[in-house]
């Protein structure tokens, strides 16, 4: 990713944490979705944050049935990071 594109993602990631996104949620249906680089190759996204690994774990084997595990091992999983627990897609949406 070029530096102009890292500012770009950096920025928005940054905003919307100020701007209020980014609260920890208990529903899959609430959680929000962050640009977060290239993982295994591919573009991936973090769906969350949520409060409970069981929560997040909903949205993880939503992402897995979809075929989520295509594009490598580390989709379809969920991870704790900064507090909260985030599912990771390879689809934005």
């Amino acid at each position: 990713m070029n530096r102009t594109k890292k500012f770009a993602v950096a920025a928005a990631a940054c905003a919307a944490l100020i701007g209020g996104a980014g609260a920890v949620v208990d529903s899959p249906a609430d959680a929000a979705i962050y640009p977060v680089g290239k993982v295994q190759g591919h573009a991936a996204f973090a769906i969350g944050p949520y409060a409970k690994k069981e929560v997040c774990q909903k949205r993880a084997d939503i992402l897995k049935s979809a075929g989520a595990k295509r594009f490598g091992s580390m989709f379809g999983e969920c991870y704790f990071r900064n507090g909260a627990w985030w599912a990771r897609s390879p689809w934005a949406a």
